[in-house]
């Protein structure tokens, strides 16, 4: 990437556009589904798919946290609308659907949606005051707590039936949020039974059992980076390191080791670390990069914010900047190449979301260790 030496925060100035046009990508999601949610995905084969409450549930703080950054009015307004729209959803018992939304008269429950939702809730409770985002916010983690079994395990309401996956720590940091943002003690208690439950599924060599979206099969480093980032992202917001972050360490370097030595993060692995290489999914690059920046942030040390950099580096050189497809531009796909089995032909809105948060990231500490180096510059 070209760098900006004209901007006073030099080479992460060239972050800007890039993110800027994730964002837009993620506004076209929402007018994609008349003003509802964000579109699950841009298909270039069936086009725009209907709104998925799951994701639009994360979109929603990273659009106006988006519209804070870049003073556009239009990612809040896209924010508070999806939020509102939301809420529009939930059942009296304060559960989120599962799928895309459709309009259905018979929706089911699902424990993950719901978790996820739970992001957007409590921004949106922060942002507007609006009681009825904090009433919403109230009923659903009460449900999932009720959901949740005497071992910290979720097993109704699932994606596979019975089957309560690692990635299930994606679950425990929005209640930790509720919880530290929101003040909510029992989601507190609830993220740290799941938490529990969760790191019980470590194996010796660092990796997961059932950290897939099915049991025994390699998994994506989209669920992957789930399992690792719900896990990281809540032992700083419980300020309990040791018990929740610590661990998360060696599957962390396991992946860093990989990247650096095969110079992409492979799609997907095993519970043997065996990797499927053929094809990079974006969306675990945005992820693991946002996982390795937290270890940065901790200890210093630059092999994580290296590796970071060049997760992230990979995926903006698949961003579509003047693609056939005008509705491509800004979006990430679900793999890289594009017929990789992640996603296939798809360019989920996740993906873009994890990468506006990840790049935004990146930009920061590239624009700190730039102002450090110049002043050492004038200093001598």
């Amino acid at each position: 990437m070209t760098t900006a030496l004209t901007d006073s925060r030099g080479p992460a100035a060239v972050w800007d556009a890039p993110i800027r046009d994730a964002c837009d990508w993620l506004v076209r999601s929402y007018e994609a589904t008349g003003r509802r949610g964000s579109a699950a995905h841009y298909s270039v084969v069936a086009g725009w798919s209907a709104a998925y409450p799951e994701t639009t549930g994360y979109i929603v703080p990273t659009l106006w946290r988006a519209a804070d950054r870049f003073g556009n009015r239009d990612y809040a307004a896209a924010a508070e609308n999806m939020a509102e729209w939301l809420v529009s959803l939930q059942s009296p018992e304060g559960w989120f659907p599962g799928g895309v939304w459709r309009g259905q008269t018979s929706a089911s429950p699902s424990v993950f949606n719901t978790g996820q939702i739970l992001f957007g809730l409590v921004e949106a409770v922060q942002r507007t005051r609006d009681p009825r985002f904090a009433t919403s916010l109230k009923k659903a983690v009460e449900w999932l707590a009720r959901e949740q079994d005497a071992d910290g395990r979720w097993r109704r309401h699932a994606y596979h039936t019975s089957f309560s996956p690692s990635y299930y720590a994606h679950v425990c940091w929005p209640l930790s949020r509720a919880a530290r943002i929101s003040g909510i003690e029992l989601a507190e208690r609830t993220a740290i039974q799941g938490l529990r439950a969760v790191l019980q599924d470590q194996l010796p060599n660092g990796a997961f059992s059932g950290w897939g979206f099915a049991p025994g099969k390699p998994a994506f480093t989209h669920t992957i980076a789930y399992t690792l980032q719900g896990c990281v992202e809540s032992a700083l917001l419980l300020g309990r390191w040791d018990e929740f972050g610590q661990p998360i360490e060696k599957p962390a370097m396991r992946l860093l080791r990989s990247l650096e030595l095969s110079k992409q993060l492979a799609g997907a692995f095993d519970e043997q670390w065996k990797p499927v290489r053929w094809y990079v999914c974006l969306t675990g690059n945005c992820q693991m990069a946002s996982v390795w920046m937290r270890y940065y942030e901790r200890t210093q040390d630059a092999r994580w914010l290296n590796a970071a950099d060049r997760a992230l580096e990979f995926v903006c050189s698949r961003q579509p900047k003047r693609p056939w497809l005008s509705a491509c531009r800004g979006g990430i796909a679900g793999s890289s190449p594009l017929f990789g089995r992640y996603l296939m032909g798809r360019y989920p809105n996740w993906a873009a979301k994890f990468y506006i948060d990840a790049a935004s990231d990146l930009q920061q500490h590239l624009a700190a260790l730039w102002a450090e180096s110049a002043a050492h510059r004038q200093a001598a």
